[in-house]
């Protein structure tokens, strides 16, 4: 026969599959002559939609937490390394939002401590926002002393260490 191998391929009909929660697959196949296609198989891969809702990202990243000196609310040197960590996510997730919450030791009054802690939140607010995590995509909330992380209540004497332990920022994934 005259007719080249070009001329005896004949295209088959492109071939796909979609799942919630999956990329879709696709493929075009070829086939020679009068061979018969009687099943095609198609990887679907899963889409990483990251941590859920609800989650602390610096647990979920596995970070070093976010610690403020006594009275400050000024991000530390060593914090910069977990919080571009939380960028790094933020960026590859765009459809994430954070709220920040963030809390203080037991020391000074209740109130103050509402105050203290407010102003680590917006500090820390705007450390992601000057690195270019978009404003709407981020809440920011003062707890005080209301969720300390161990038993340094009002009058306990507890080490700089235990203390340090609850002057913090946390990140909660909210959508």
């Amino acid at each position: 026969s005259s007719a080249s191998p070009a001329t005896l391929r004949q295209r088959a009909k492109p071939w796909s599959s979609t799942k919630d929660d999956y990329q879709k697959s696709e493929a075009s196949l070829t086939k020679k002559g009068s061979e018969a296609i009687s099943s095609v198989e198609l990887l679907l891969v899963k889409i990483d939609t990251g941590a859920p809702i609800g989650t602390d990202l610096a647990n979920y990243l596995n970070i070093e937490p976010i610690y403020f000196d006594f009275n400050k609310w000024n991000i530390r040197p060593d914090a910069e390394v977990s919080i571009q960590k939380i960028i790094d996510y933020l960026n590859l997730y765009p459809q994430a939002n954070v709220n920040i919450g963030s809390h203080t030791d037991s020391r000074a009054s209740k109130a103050y401590n509402v105050q203290l802690s407010n102003k680590r939140a917006k500090s820390t607010m705007e450390y992601l926002i000057d690195k270019g995590i978009s404003s709407n995509r981020l809440s920011a909330l003062g707890f005080g002393e209301t969720s300390l992380l161990n038993d340094c209540i009002d009058d306990t004497l507890c080490t700089k260490e235990k203390h340090q332990q609850n002057r913090r920022s946390e990140f909660i994934l909210v959508e």
